[in-house]
């Protein structure tokens, strides 16, 4: 063994083992500085140096800094800790400060919180965690992964959003339910979800809206379709293209500038405008119903009808549903033939009603499909008839099969 520096207690300005492997062992040591090769070993007392340096330590004790749980850290050169830096050895590390690393943030619970001060976790790197939990920001230049991820100025119920700066916030007018969305304006390319209540502004969108029901206590504006359950607005309802509902179709205007207005509902609005056709199964309700196209509905359940008497060219021609409510025109010289078919290829209402005009000098019969009944006004025989020239009549069906024709020039 080599040689080396024993004493009951050693002082000293400085202890040095006088060789290469010397130990140095005391029961109390005391230097500005201590060195030793070998072992500086302490039988009993304490090393008191602002240097020490040797190959291992025997019976020297440190005492941490702060209080259990808290971690230790080079404090400029002495052992340092703090109540918002903690570990309990189970379930995480504690951060009552903000959470910075240029690389990752790796941890089962990550938590940078406190009763009022709100702190963040940054990292150039990937955040993950079985929980991300902050009263202040989660920022990540990599991705942000964790079981939960929860920020304590966030309300239940609301959606999430980012603001300019970057930061997740949520508002009480933008509500999602899991069935009901709820906001002030919706302004978007398309929209499609269960169920839209926009009940404090508009709703519009470039592309197109779906949903269970459309609600808004503004505008509904679409370029493209609007499909729903109900579409509700206190203003107005606007489409460039279909408005289609199983419900009820409501609102200030009504308008599907290109194509159809349909629902299995009413149709309601101030003004009702369509180039295309307005389809209802229930009441279609409007100041102005104005369509370049068509208006199909009825009114206590008969087809509406026209305030004029639309023309249909004449010619050798059996009717159909569309002649309801118009009249032939002839001006030929030649016969022409108009025929009535059976209700079961062409079911016309009971009550139909058309007009036959002739200005020509031919002769246009009316003529009867086989099993159908056509009565002249005050003659029991069933036959075909004719209108001769500058004659006049209409027809009118009084049953499945059944129909009655008078005028001037019948024959």
């Amino acid at each position: 063994m080599g040689r080396f520096v024993r004493g009951k207690d050693l002082r000293a300005s400085t202890i040095k083992s006088p060789t290469t492997l010397g130990d140095i062992q005391g029961g109390a040591i005391l230097a500005d500085s201590i060195t030793s090769i070998g072992d500086i070993t302490v039988v009993a007392g304490n090393v008191t140096a602002d240097v020490i340096t040797g190959n291992s330590f025997v019976g020297v004790t440190v005492s941490p800094a702060g209080s259990p749980n808290e971690v230790q850290y080079n404090n400029a050169g002495s052992l340092g800790a703090s109540a918002n830096f903690t570990y309990d050895g189970t379930y995480g590390l504690t951060v009552q400060e903000d959470i910075t690393s240029i690389g990752n943030v790796n941890g089962g619970n990550l938590v940078a919180t406190q009763d009022v001060t709100t702190y963040t976790v940054t990292a150039t790197g990937n955040i993950t965690g079985d929980n991300l939990l902050t009263g202040g920001l989660v920022s990540a230049t990599g991705n942000v992964s964790g079981g939960n991820v929860i920020a304590s100025n966030l309300t239940s119920g609301r959606i999430v959003i980012a603001t300019t700066s970057g930061h997740l916030t949520d508002d009480s007018n933008f509500t999602w339910d899991g069935t009901t969305f709820t906001t002030g304006n919706i302004s978007a390319g398309a929209i499609s979800v269960s169920s839209i209540d926009s009940a404090f502004g508009n709703i519009t969108t470039t592309g197109n809206i779906q949903g269970g029901n459309l609600i808004s206590d503004g505008i509904v504006s679409v370029i493209g379709n609007i499909n729903g359950a109900n579409l509700i607005a206190t203003e107005a309802v606007s489409a460039g293209s279909t408005i289609d509902a199983v419900g009820n179709v409501t609102g200030g205007n009504v308008v599907a500038d290109t194509a159809v207005i349909a629902t299995l509902g009413n149709v309601e609005g101030v003004n009702l405008v369509t180039s295309g056709v307005v389809d209802a199964t229930g009441n279609i309700t409007g100041g102005n119903l104005i369509a370049t196209g068509n208006v199909d509905a009825t009114v206590n359940g008969y087809d509406i009808g026209y305030r004029t008497i639309p023309q249909v060219s004449s010619g050798d021609v059996t009717l159909a549903l569309t002649d309801s409510g118009k009249h032939y025109y002839s001006t030929t010289s030649a016969t022409e033939t108009i025929t009535i078919p059976l209700n079961s290829s062409v079911a016309f209402e009971k009550g139909a009603a058309i007009m036959i005009v002739n200005k020509g000098t031919g002769s246009v019969t009316v003529a009867r499909t086989s099993g159908v009944d056509l009565y002249l006004a005050g003659n029991s025989t069933s036959a075909n008839r004719t209108v001769t020239t500058y004659g006049m009549a209409t027809l009118i069906k009084t049953d499945d099969d059944e129909w009655f024709i008078s005028g001037t020039g019948v024959e």
